[in-house]
């Protein structure tokens, strides 16, 4: 024999790993077929052996854990297959003891055993808490993300701040100072509805660190990745939002119904304007 190597001596057994989705219920299918034959010979009047019958006998309690933990096992495909990736990160702990209470359910286990009723009763319970941090951080992000859609698609200043003409229904142009308080008091009327609503995303993302982390400081490290991609999100709306308000504002200058956009009074005044302006026209006459 050859000897054994140290590290081969102290290594223990490798560590269990979950299997990709989607789980199913396995009991071995000769139990349908022992119920059903036993149903038919019974009918035919044929003696059915003892251990087929006690299963035939208990073919509702077979049939009910099978519903039931498939049920459990299509709930848990859900719940695993709506998280997103940022999510899956900030989930971690919470996965980890929902998959050590459905472990036990890898592990060999007759179907007739008293421990059915009581894993199916574990994995109802683990799922309830897990779908109830799920529900909870989702909402959360739902309406962080209606504030990073609304950032995204507001548009500083719009045609439809114009005041018009009721018979042409062209723009009423003014002088370059209202125009300017104009653009100025809508752009600040959307921007200071914007920054409210901005301020709303920190009581959100405080509320999934305390189910997360049950902590609410604001800055847990559990949180790290999902602060960034909320950072990273908004702002990428606000650049996508400057970017459309000047680009909006650009093509109103050039539109024709825009054609003058705006009157600007000159008054000039000076010895050497005047004479230039002489001598134009004497060099016209």
């Amino acid at each position: 024999m050859k000897p054994v190597p140290e590290t081969a001596k102290r290594k223990g057994p490798a560590k269990f790993r979950m299997p990709p989705l989607p789980y199913r219920v396995n009991f071995v299918p000769e139990l349908k077929l022992i119920i059903k034959e036993a149903k038919y010979l019974d009918r035919l009047g044929f003696t059915i052996p003892e251990t087929a019958l006690q299963i035939a006998l208990q073919e509702d309690k077979f049939h009910g854990y099978v519903r039931d933990l498939s049920l459990k096992l299509n709930r848990y495909d859900a719940l695993i297959k709506s998280i997103a990736p940022v999510e899956a990160d900030l989930l971690t702990r919470q996965v980890a003891n929902l998959q050590r209470t459905l472990r036990s359910g890898f592990t060999p286990l007759n179907w007739n055993s008293q421990r059915v009723p009581a894993f199916i009763e574990a994995v109802q319970k683990a799922l309830n808490e897990f779908q109830g941090v799920v529900n909870q951080i989702q909402k959360s992000a739902q309406m962080i993300s209606g504030i990073v859609e609304a950032i995204s698609t507001t548009v500083l200043f719009q045609p439809a701040d114009f005041k018009r003409d009721p018979r042409t229904k062209r723009p009423v142009f003014t002088d370059v100072g209202s125009f300017y308080e104009l653009v100025e008091a809508t752009r600040t009327a959307r921007l200071n509805d914007l920054s409210q609503r901005y301020k709303s995303i920190e009581p959100l993302l405080k509320k999934v660190e305390e189910v997360v982390a049950s902590t609410a400081s604001s800055a847990s490290p559990l949180l790290s990745n999902y602060y960034a991609y909320w950072e990273k999100r908004l702002c990428n709306a606000m650049v996508v939002m400057v970017s459309t308000s000047l680009a909006t504002f650009h093509e109103l200058l050039k539109h024709p119904d825009c054609a003058p956009f705006c009157r600007a009074a000159c008054l000039l005044g000076g010895r050497d304007v005047v004479e230039i302006g002489r001598a134009s026209c004497r060099e016209r006459v």
